[in-house]
Order: structure tokens, then sequence, then C-alpha cells
């Protein structure tokens, strides 16, 4: 086993973490051996120099070992460091690998979610127009908003929408501003991947809000636009209201 092969198994903070111990232990075992080399090879005039340089290197304290006896105690302290490190190397390795794989297949093992279907995707976007809109009515009668909130954010994450419903939906000037570049920015988002999915979440959004009473775009119906999303409604009721309560429960229900 070497720190190559352990390569592709460092996929984790703690398997880095102990990938580096290794390459540490592995390196001060290098060292260890240079400075054998260096003593070994050095002249007999500058061996005791050597020594002396491994000595303070090694923190070891050879002032009151005679000179003929400071070769074998630094090369057996050495021997000694070495056989420790390659020891602690190994562990650490194996560390590595083994809290590696576990991370390589958990993350085989867990089995990723099916892409929506077109379908699902007009659901989503339909709840999340429709959500973020009741969000907002409930925000100008100062109600709590959490679990309109939760179904945004689930629906943002679905449809892979790279943004949030504002804080403060309202804005500093109580005119809906910041809601409003949110719809235009989710409408824009989805349109550019699908013109059905931009319809089915202004479908959502415009529907709640024609409702109620605010101001929609010209020419915004709510049964044309859901036929324009690809909602089916051969069975559906007539009236707006009664259209849309339709459409929602359905998309709620997955059907």
């Amino acid at each position: 086993m070497n720190l190559t092969n352990a390569l592709p198994y460092v996929t984790s903070g703690l398997s880095l973490i102990a990938f580096i111990v290794t390459a540490v232990f592995f390196a001060y075992r290098a060292k260890l051996r240079s400075k054998a080399k260096i003593i070994e090879q050095a002249p007999s005039k500058d061996r005791l120099r050597a020594i002396g340089a491994a000595a303070e290197w090694l923190g070891v304290n050879i002032l009151d070992v005679p000179e003929d006896k400071r070769y074998d105690l630094i090369m057996r302290q050495i021997k000694q460091r070495e056989r420790r490190d390659v020891i602690l190397g190994i562990v650490s390795l194996g560390i590595a690998v083994v809290v590696g794989w576990v991370a390589v297949t958990s993350v085989e093992g867990t089995p990723l979610p099916p892409p929506s279907s077109p379908a699902e995707s007009r659901r989503d976007a339909l709840l999340l127009g429709y959500d973020a809109a009741i969000c907002l009515g409930l925000t100008v009668q100062g109600q709590d908003t959490t679990q309109q909130r939760a179904g945004i954010d689930e629906r943002l994450a679905q449809l892979g929408v790279n943004t949030h419903f504002p804080q403060d939906p309202l804005g500093p000037k109580r005119d809906a501003e910041p809601a409003s570049r949110f719809a235009q920015q989710v409408s824009g988002t989805l349109e550019q991947r699908d013109q059905k999915l931009a319809r089915a979440f202004q479908l959502g959004w415009l529907g709640v809000i024609s409702l109620r009473g605010g101001p929609v775009p010209q020419g915004f119906s709510i049964r044309p636009f859901a036929e324009q999303a690809g909602f089916g409604l051969a069975d559906a009721p007539t009236g707006d209201e009664a259209l849309l309560e339709w459409l929602v429960k359905r998309a709620r229900e997955g059907t």
C-alpha cells in the first residue's frame, strides 16, 4: 500500500486529514533515511560533525557520550524512529483508505432520486406560484407564513431555480416590489427552460392575485393559461376560482 494508491479514497474531511498525517510520517521517514545516509557516507574527519547535526535535529543529547559511541547511538535512534514512523504511517494510511472507502460506497449505495417528469415539474411550478402568492397575501394580513415558505423552498429546489422568496415580500414601500422581482426572476428562469413551466408558475401566481382583486397583466386568464401549461381540463369545473383550486388540489395529490 502506498500514498498514490490511496489517493482515490481521499473523499472526506476525516480521510483527508488521515492522508495528510500519513504524508507527514512518510516525509519524516525519508528525512531520517537522508540523515543516516549522510552520516554513513561522510568522510571520517567530517563524520562527528554530521553526527552532531543529526543529534541536534533528533533532539538527542550526545555531550556525555564518548565519541566512539556516538555513531551507534545516532544510527540506533534513526532506525527506531524510522520503524515507529513506518507503523504510524501505515496506520494513518489505513484510516484514510477505510474512511474514504466507506464514504465512496455510502454515496454509491444511496439511490439518487429519479428526475422529475415534465408533468411533475409543471405541478411544482404551479404550486410554487400559488404558494408564493398566498404567502404574499398572508404577509399583507400580518399572518404567519412558515408553512407556505417551506413549500416555496421545496418547489424552488425541485425545479432547480436558484433564488429565494424575499423575507419581506412587501418591501419598505409596502408595494410588494420584492415579491414582484421574485416572480419575474422565477418566470424568466422557467421560460428559458420550458414555456409550459413558466405558464404553470404564472397560472399559480397571477391566478391567486387575480382572484383577490389584485392587478394582473392584460390578457391573463386562468383557463387559457392552464391549457397553455399543458394541464388536462377534461373534468375541470367551471369558474376561475373553482378551476384554480381544482388544479392545485390535483397538483398536491400528484395527479
